[in-house]
């Protein structure tokens, strides 16, 4: 794939994962709360800087668990590692770990089908863009 397919398939799989975690947040009360518990941290917050804590944060966590630690310790290993750097300190925010290994799964499996990170990282930005925007929006409804 080139440049562009990747950027434009990653736009698009990570907008079908937004429409994916609202629809689930929607139906599941355990991950109602947890969007209601994040949705406060990011009350506050700029939209720009939404944008930027995506754009670095989906860098970064690309760049180490795709680029460095999948080739080192595979699949598996990398997806639950990256798993494990979201373990909340709350205990009933479980899912979030769960929902981060599943996606390092699937990120991973992104970068081995095409040989590069561009992909896994334009879907992960996406998804936290959009929904770190919506938790923001969220959060504005129900605080003055």
């Amino acid at each position: 794939l080139g440049v562009e397919a990747e950027v434009a398939i990653g736009a698009l799989l990570g907008l079908a994962l937004v429409k994916l975690t609202q629809a689930l947040s929607a139906r599941f009360e355990v991950l109602r709360r947890l969007d209601e518990d994040f949705a406060a941290l990011f009350a506050h917050h700029h939209p720009l800087h939404l944008t930027g804590i995506a754009l670095m944060s989906s860098f970064v966590e690309e760049v180490l668990f795709r680029g460095w630690l999948l080739p080192q310790a595979g699949l598996l290993w990398s997806s639950l590692l990256f798993g494990a750097a979201h373990v909340p300190l709350e205990r009933h925010h479980w899912p979030w770990p769960l929902a981060a290994t599943l996606m390092g799964l699937m990120l991973g499996g992104l970068t081995l089908a095409t040989g590069s990170i561009t992909l896994a990282f334009v879907v992960h930005f996406t998804l936290n863009h959009f929904n770190l925007q919506a938790l923001r929006e969220s959060a504005a409804r129900v605080t003055p």
